[in-house]
């Protein structure tokens, strides 16, 4: 069944809920349709995701977020909060002894929203931004026409290196000396490498500008130490994503090096941006920042390991690649050239309907040509190693072929049934 023949017969069995009870009884079959068909019969390639252990899941619902806990630890407007406020001080703690810095914030719902208080910040009603752009695989949340418009900040493009695909620093840092944004940002989707940061750090702080990494799909690499540190770098703050490669529930994080700016993102936090939250994806992250300290730089190997293998094993069954030359940091991900956008969304479609979940991209530093974008950290937490990346590689040769039978879909799940069990957390 295509997508669009699944959403239909979805929309069928909407339309027969004749009662809030058909209703209640249709939204749990939806979500044990999903966790079936996506998460225990799929292969989950896609990298902008993740699953959490079971430890996690028991936190998500245990109903802590039913009690409204706005403020900071210890001065919350609501009484009955100080678990709560336990819990945020435990999370900050945890952030801190993870990726180091002087405070952290985890309060809001995702990357997207920790980069939209930087930019309220630093560079609200009509302030200036530099970040990538979208034609180096830059996410929408630092891109003129996505979150920066929240502020009303203006985004000056950054150049791009398509042969290192890293910044351009011979030609980004006369362009910083000359514009003076007061924040730049820099981080992509298409994460294949460490990005250059000593060298704009260096210049930002020349002329008095902040810096900010956006480390939303390598967070869990650098808190396994198989990634540089921009802190460590430079960076004045660090924006992250507490699923993806941190394992996680879903949410954002923001770290300052230093408290300079520490009360006025507070204020732009709360209570600009959030009063009132789900305390219990608090609860649930606490669980799987534990579990980084424990796992994470074994599950950071493994997903990198596997993606190496799984590179490899692309390029032996023909497809075509797009590595990054001399890369001293590869990472989880891969990228498959596809043709152009209509070809390459088309792929995704087949696939899904085998049951083999991937994302679409515009290819960095090539124009007109996209790519599927892949990453390692769900087999990878399932258990699969070398070998499985082998099978995988086969099945998405047969993807590209248009060998999208029922048959592959039989093979799909055979491979996944053995891999139900999610590792590197706490059962």
């Amino acid at each position: 069944m295509s997508p669009d023949e699944r959403l239909a017969s979805l929309e069928e069995a909407l339309s027969q809920s004749t009662s809030p009870e058909d209703e209640a009884a249709l939204v749990e079959r939806l979500c044990a349709k999903h966790m079936r068909r996506v998460h225990d019969d799929g292969l989950l390639l896609y990298a902008g995701c993740n699953e959490i252990s079971g430890a996690c899941r028991r936190m998500l619902s245990s109903g802590l977020g039913g009690l409204p806990a706005m403020g900071r630890p210890g001065k919350k407007d609501q009484p009955g909060t100080a678990e709560i406020s336990a819990l945020e001080v435990l999370v900050e703690r945890q952030l801190l002894s993870i990726f180091g810095g002087a405070f952290a914030e985890a309060r809001l719902p995702s990357c997207t929203m920790c980069n939209a208080a930087l930019y309220e910040t630093f560079a609200g009603r009509g302030g200036t931004i530099a970040a990538l752009g979208s034609a180096s695989g830059a996410h929408i949340s630092s891109q003129g026409h996505g979150t920066p418009r929240l502020a009303g900040s203006t985004v000056i493009e950054l150049p791009f290196d398509p042969d290192s695909f890293d910044i351009d620093i011979p030609r980004a840092l006369p362009l910083l000396d000359m514009r003076r944004p007061p924040l730049v940002i820099i981080g992509a989707s298409v994460s294949l490498r460490a990005l250059s940061v000593r060298e704009i750090a260096a210049c930002c702080h020349s002329y008095g500008g902040v810096l900010a990494v956006d480390v939303a799909h390598i967070a869990g690499l650098i808190a396994g130490k198989r990634m540089p540190n921009p802190l460590s770098e430079g960076a004045d703050f660090i924006t992250g994503s507490t699923y993806k490669s941190l394992g996680g529930p879903p949410g954002g994080f923001l770290i300052g090096a230093s408290r300079q700016y520490e009360d006025q993102l507070r204020d732009v936090v709360c209570p600009v941006m959030t009063s009132n939250y789900d305390s219990a994806r608090i609860a649930a992250l606490a669980v799987a920042l534990a579990e980084t300290k424990r796992y994470m730089p074994d599950y950071a190997a493994a997903m990198i390991a596997n993606a190496s293998a799984l590179t490899d094993s692309c390029e032996g069954a023909g497809l075509s690649v797009v590595r990054v030359p001399r890369n001293p940091f590869p990472t989880h991900q891969l990228i498959i050239s596809a043709g152009d956008r209509t070809l390459s969304a088309a792929l995704v479609r087949d696939a899904e309907r085998v049951g083999i979940i991937l994302g679409s991209n515009a290819t960095p530093g090539r124009p007109g040509d996209y790519c599927l974008r892949l990453g390692t950290q769900v087999l990878t937490r399932r258990g699969m190693g070398r070998v499985e990346m082998g099978v995988v590689a086969d099945m998405l040769k047969k993807v590209f072929r248009g060998d999208t039978t029922p048959a592959l879909g039989r093979q799909v799940r055979e491979l996944t049934k053995p891999y139900q069990t999610i590792h590197y957390g706490f059962a």
